[in-house]
């Protein structure tokens, strides 16, 4: 399917890199996805909180 392709070829690249530094569990479970996912929310609200104070201190 290459709309499954081309989704895999996005996101595998960031997923290898997780999983190089984090192994997966002992019951064969991977949980860079999760990772990922959180990482992306953290820096959202980082980054917005962050462009927020910079603009307001520009006014």
């Amino acid at each position: 399917n290459p709309i499954v392709q081309f989704l895999n070829s996005i996101t595998e690249p960031v997923l290898y890199r997780v999983r190089q530094l984090i192994p997966m569990s002992g019951v064969g479970i991977d949980f860079s996805p999760m990772i990922v996912i959180l990482i992306i929310i953290f820096l959202q609200s980082f980054l917005v909180n962050s462009i927020g104070m910079l603009a307001m201190r520009l006014q």
